[in-house]
């Protein structure tokens, strides 16, 4: 099983950390060992997979889509 971390901003990001992990759970509830919210600062908002970046909103300087993040999420597990 796979554990996602979602590192969010708290001033601009709460609600989408909390959709995307909600998202995530309900994809992917028998492969996932923990979905774990990050609060954070400064316009984060990083996902990862084992340890491993697969997006960062700090590079990008956008949003995901949601469907993009559950697809790449998914090629991990």
């Amino acid at each position: 099983p796979a554990k996602v971390s979602i590192r969010y901003c708290t001033l601009e990001a709460t609600f989408q950390g909390r959709q995307l992990a909600s998202q995530l759970l309900d994809q992917y509830k028998n492969r996932l060992e923990q979905v774990t919210l990050v609060p954070s600062m400064g316009g984060a908002f990083e996902i990862s997979v084992n340890d491993e970046t697969i997006y960062s909103k700090l590079q990008t300087g956008r949003f995901p889509s949601e469907s993009a993040v559950l697809s790449e999420v998914g090629k991990k597990l």
